[in-house]
Protein backbone atom coordinates (compact mmCIF):
# COMPACT_ATOMS: atom_id res chain seq x y z
CA UNK A 1 0.00 0.00 0.00
CA UNK A 2 0.98 3.62 -0.39
CA UNK A 3 2.36 5.50 2.59
CA UNK A 4 -0.89 7.38 3.06
CA UNK A 5 -2.96 4.17 2.94
CA UNK A 6 -0.58 2.32 5.26
CA UNK A 7 -0.60 5.18 7.74
CA UNK A 8 -4.41 5.26 7.82
CA UNK A 9 -4.52 1.49 8.37
CA UNK A 10 -1.98 1.66 11.20
CA UNK A 11 -3.81 4.55 12.83
CA UNK A 12 -6.99 2.54 12.69
CA UNK A 13 -5.17 -0.42 14.30
CA UNK A 14 -3.89 1.82 17.11
CA UNK A 15 -7.34 3.27 17.66
CA UNK A 16 -8.62 -0.24 18.14
CA UNK A 17 -5.52 -1.45 20.00
CA UNK A 18 -3.65 1.51 21.55
CA UNK A 19 -1.06 -0.76 23.14
CA UNK A 20 0.05 -2.40 19.90
CA UNK A 21 3.78 -1.53 19.95
CA UNK A 22 4.50 -3.08 16.57
CA UNK A 23 1.79 -0.99 14.92
CA UNK A 24 3.23 2.08 16.65
CA UNK A 25 6.71 1.38 15.35
CA UNK A 26 5.42 0.76 11.86
CA UNK A 27 3.39 3.96 11.98
CA UNK A 28 6.42 5.98 13.03
CA UNK A 29 8.51 4.45 10.23
CA UNK A 30 5.85 4.99 7.59
CA UNK A 31 5.34 8.58 8.75
CA UNK A 32 9.10 9.24 8.65
CA UNK A 33 9.32 7.69 5.18
CA UNK A 34 6.43 9.85 4.00
CA UNK A 35 7.98 12.99 5.46
CA UNK A 36 11.28 12.18 3.74
CA UNK A 37 9.48 11.54 0.46
CA UNK A 38 7.62 14.85 0.71
CA UNK A 39 10.86 16.65 1.57
CA UNK A 40 12.57 15.13 -1.49
CA UNK A 41 9.62 16.04 -3.66
CA UNK A 42 9.68 19.60 -2.32
CA UNK A 43 13.42 19.89 -2.99
CA UNK A 44 12.97 18.57 -6.52
CA UNK A 45 10.10 20.95 -7.22
CA UNK A 46 12.05 23.89 -5.81
CA UNK A 47 15.06 22.92 -7.93
CA UNK A 48 12.84 22.74 -11.03
CA UNK A 49 11.39 26.17 -10.28
CA UNK A 50 14.86 27.58 -9.69
CA UNK A 51 16.04 26.16 -13.02
CA UNK A 52 13.05 27.62 -14.85
CA UNK A 53 13.70 31.05 -13.33
CA UNK A 54 17.40 30.76 -14.14
CA UNK A 55 16.60 29.97 -17.78
CA UNK A 56 14.29 32.98 -18.06
CA UNK A 57 16.96 35.22 -16.57
CA UNK A 58 19.59 33.83 -18.94
CA UNK A 59 17.33 34.67 -21.88
CA UNK A 60 16.66 38.10 -20.33
CA UNK A 61 12.94 37.26 -20.06
CA UNK A 62 12.56 39.35 -16.94
CA UNK A 63 8.77 39.50 -16.80
CA UNK A 64 8.49 35.71 -17.12
CA UNK A 65 11.24 35.24 -14.55
CA UNK A 66 9.39 37.51 -12.15
CA UNK A 67 6.08 35.72 -12.70
CA UNK A 68 7.58 32.27 -12.08
CA UNK A 69 9.49 33.59 -9.08
CA UNK A 70 6.39 35.13 -7.50
CA UNK A 71 4.46 31.90 -8.05
CA UNK A 72 7.23 29.76 -6.58
CA UNK A 73 7.59 31.91 -3.46
CA UNK A 74 3.83 31.75 -2.96
CA UNK A 75 3.56 28.04 -3.62
CA UNK A 76 6.36 26.99 -1.32
CA UNK A 77 5.62 29.68 1.27
CA UNK A 78 9.31 30.50 1.38
CA UNK A 79 11.69 33.06 -0.06
CA UNK A 80 14.96 31.69 1.33
CA UNK A 81 15.49 29.24 -1.54
CA UNK A 82 14.79 31.95 -4.09
CA UNK A 83 16.54 34.91 -2.43
CA UNK A 84 19.59 34.82 -4.70
CA UNK A 85 17.39 34.68 -7.81
CA UNK A 86 15.22 37.52 -6.50
CA UNK A 87 18.31 39.65 -5.88
CA UNK A 88 19.64 38.79 -9.32
CA UNK A 89 16.35 39.72 -10.97
CA UNK A 90 16.24 43.00 -9.09
CA UNK A 91 19.84 43.70 -10.06
CA UNK A 92 19.15 43.06 -13.74
CA UNK A 93 16.07 45.27 -13.61
CA UNK A 94 18.04 48.06 -11.95
CA UNK A 95 20.71 47.74 -14.63
CA UNK A 96 18.13 47.82 -17.41
CA UNK A 97 16.55 50.94 -15.92
CA UNK A 98 19.97 52.56 -15.58
CA UNK A 99 20.75 51.64 -19.20
CA UNK A 100 17.45 53.19 -20.30
CA UNK A 101 18.17 56.41 -18.41
CA UNK A 102 21.70 56.49 -19.83
CA UNK A 103 20.40 56.11 -23.40
CA UNK A 104 17.88 58.89 -22.85
CA UNK A 105 20.53 61.19 -21.37
CA UNK A 106 22.92 60.53 -24.26
CA UNK A 107 20.20 61.12 -26.86
CA UNK A 108 19.21 64.40 -25.19
CA UNK A 109 22.84 65.54 -25.05
CA UNK A 110 23.36 64.67 -28.71
CA UNK A 111 20.26 66.67 -29.65
CA UNK A 112 21.46 69.67 -27.63
CA UNK A 113 24.91 69.37 -29.18
CA UNK A 114 23.43 69.25 -32.70
CA UNK A 115 21.58 72.49 -31.94
CA UNK A 116 24.91 74.13 -31.16
CA UNK A 117 24.73 73.96 -27.36
CA UNK A 118 28.06 72.15 -27.13
CA UNK A 119 29.22 73.02 -23.64
CA UNK A 120 25.78 72.74 -22.10
CA UNK A 121 25.27 69.31 -23.66
CA UNK A 122 28.58 68.07 -22.26
CA UNK A 123 27.99 69.66 -18.85
CA UNK A 124 24.49 68.20 -18.50
CA UNK A 125 25.66 64.74 -19.53
CA UNK A 126 28.55 64.93 -17.06
CA UNK A 127 26.01 65.23 -14.24
CA UNK A 128 24.66 61.74 -14.92
CA UNK A 129 25.00 59.47 -11.88
CA UNK A 130 26.09 56.79 -11.29
CA UNK A 131 28.92 56.46 -13.77
CA UNK A 132 27.86 54.61 -16.90
CA UNK A 133 30.02 53.36 -19.77
CA UNK A 134 27.62 54.62 -22.45
CA UNK A 135 27.53 58.08 -20.90
CA UNK A 136 31.31 58.22 -20.42
CA UNK A 137 31.88 57.22 -24.06
CA UNK A 138 29.37 59.82 -25.24
CA UNK A 139 31.07 62.55 -23.19
CA UNK A 140 34.43 61.69 -24.74
CA UNK A 141 32.92 61.70 -28.22
CA UNK A 142 31.15 65.04 -27.71
CA UNK A 143 34.29 66.62 -26.31
CA UNK A 144 36.25 65.40 -29.34
CA UNK A 145 33.59 66.77 -31.68
CA UNK A 146 33.52 70.09 -29.85
CA UNK A 147 37.31 70.35 -30.06
CA UNK A 148 37.26 69.57 -33.78
CA UNK A 149 34.53 72.14 -34.37
CA UNK A 150 36.53 74.72 -32.40
CA UNK A 151 39.70 73.93 -34.36
CA UNK A 152 37.93 74.19 -37.73
CA UNK A 153 36.24 77.44 -36.69
CA UNK A 154 39.53 78.98 -35.56
CA UNK A 155 41.19 77.95 -38.82
CA UNK A 156 38.35 79.47 -40.81
CA UNK A 157 38.50 82.67 -38.78
CA UNK A 158 42.27 82.85 -39.23
CA UNK A 159 41.92 82.39 -43.00
CA UNK A 160 39.19 85.02 -43.10
CA UNK A 161 41.36 87.49 -41.20
CA UNK A 162 44.31 86.78 -43.45
CA UNK A 163 42.16 87.26 -46.55
CA UNK A 164 40.74 90.51 -45.20
CA UNK A 165 44.24 91.76 -44.39
CA UNK A 166 45.49 90.77 -47.86
CA UNK A 167 42.56 92.52 -49.55
CA UNK A 168 43.09 95.66 -47.45
CA UNK A 169 46.82 95.64 -48.22
CA UNK A 170 46.20 95.24 -51.96
CA UNK A 171 43.70 98.06 -51.86
CA UNK A 172 46.21 100.25 -50.03
CA UNK A 173 48.96 99.33 -52.52
CA UNK A 174 46.68 100.19 -55.42
CA UNK A 175 45.86 103.58 -53.91
CA UNK A 176 49.53 104.35 -53.22
CA UNK A 177 50.57 103.33 -56.72
CA UNK A 178 47.85 105.51 -58.18
CA UNK A 179 48.88 108.38 -55.92
CA UNK A 180 52.56 107.98 -56.88
CA UNK A 181 51.75 107.90 -60.59
CA UNK A 182 49.52 110.94 -60.28
CA UNK A 183 52.26 112.81 -58.37
CA UNK A 184 54.82 111.98 -61.08
CA UNK A 185 52.45 113.09 -63.81
CA UNK A 186 51.98 116.39 -62.01
CA UNK A 187 55.74 116.66 -61.30
CA UNK A 188 55.21 116.48 -57.55
CA UNK A 189 58.27 114.33 -57.16
CA UNK A 190 58.65 114.60 -53.41
CA UNK A 191 55.10 113.42 -52.97
CA UNK A 192 55.76 110.60 -55.44
CA UNK A 193 58.87 109.52 -53.49
CA UNK A 194 56.91 109.47 -50.27
CA UNK A 195 54.26 107.26 -51.85
CA UNK A 196 56.97 104.93 -53.17
CA UNK A 197 58.52 104.65 -49.69
CA UNK A 198 55.13 103.76 -48.25
CA UNK A 199 54.74 101.19 -50.98
CA UNK A 200 58.11 99.61 -50.15
CA UNK A 201 57.16 99.43 -46.49
CA UNK A 202 53.76 97.98 -47.23
CA UNK A 203 54.74 95.63 -50.06
CA UNK A 204 58.54 95.18 -50.34
CA UNK A 205 58.23 93.19 -53.54
CA UNK A 206 56.32 95.90 -55.42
Amino acid sequence: PTHDTAIEILKDVLRRDPGNAKAGRLLDKRQADLDALKADQRRNEIAAAQQAIEEHLTRNELDLAGTVLDAAEGRFQSTAEFRALRERLQGVRRKEELDRLARAAVEQAQEDFARGNHQRAIADLSKFKPTHDRVSAAIRALKAQAEEIRRVREEQEARARAEAERAAREERVARLMAAAQAAVNQQRFQEALEAVEQLRALAPGV
